[in-house]
């Protein structure tokens, strides 16, 4: 597979989302600061923003990883199949990885700057990005198969079906990260009782991932 295609799933389609996410939760302050005079300027608004950045950089970062070993795999029909499957499944997870973080961001308006809510809103962030955690697991499993050894032979017919099924499993699964991000965002306020109800119900997001990656792993185990 072509370099430039290798990019564009792993590389460029995450840092697309990245971007747009940026552009959102800019934009949502920029509203907050017309309701709020002195937002902007309250301390530690700008520096929480900088933190807020950093945790949907994690797909560009797997990507990179994922680049370099794909990179590496042999050249024929069937890997090529399953190389794309599984590039176009990490550029959809990594979307809705991104897009469910800031949405947590996003719905909390101010109240994610300031005290205590900041480090609850960071931690439900964390819910969604197991998504691209697991994504990447499942991507070295793949490479595993794919680089094969002299005496192995090709990659056959019913290797790369299992695989690609495997892919489509985990992308089904991966719905669960917009899932996390609209049930913790159900509770009207981050105080300590109605944290733990949007935690409790955010978690409800990542078992269904975990049940996408459970089944993408027993495929793969089946070949």
């Amino acid at each position: 597979m072509a370099v430039e295609e290798l990019l564009l799933y792993f590389l460029l389609a995450p840092a697309a989302a990245y971007g747009v996410a940026v552009v959102w939760l800019r934009w949502t302050m920029r509203r907050i600061a017309a309701h709020e005079l002195g937002f902007l300027r309250e301390p530690g608004v700008v520096p929480k923003f900088l933190v807020l950045l950093v945790y949907p950089t994690t797909p560009i970062v797997f990507g990179l990883v994922l680049l370099i070993q794909f990179q590496q795999v042999p050249e024929d029909s069937l890997t090529t199949g399953v190389v794309r499957s599984f590039g176009l499944a990490y550029a959809t997870v990594s979307a809705l990885t991104v897009f469910s973080q800031a949405w947590i961001v996003v719905r909390r308006g101010a109240n994610a700057y300031r005290g205590a809510s900041f480090a609850r809103v960071l931690i439900l962030t964390v819910l969604p990005e197991t998504a691209i955690v697991w994504i990447l697991v499942i991507g070295i499993q793949v490479v595993g198969i794919l680089m094969r050894s002299p005496t192995e032979g090709p990659l056959s017919a019913t290797e790369a079906d299992g695989l690609t099924r495997a892919v489509d499993f985990f992308l089904a699964g991966s719905l669960g990260a917009p899932l996390a991000a609209l049930l913790s965002n159900q509770p009207p306020s981050l105080e300590p009782g109605r944290f733990k109800n949007a935690l409790l119900l955010g978690t409800i997001g990542t078992v269904i991932i975990a049940i996408g990656l459970f089944l993408a792993l027993r495929e793969i185990a089946l070949l």
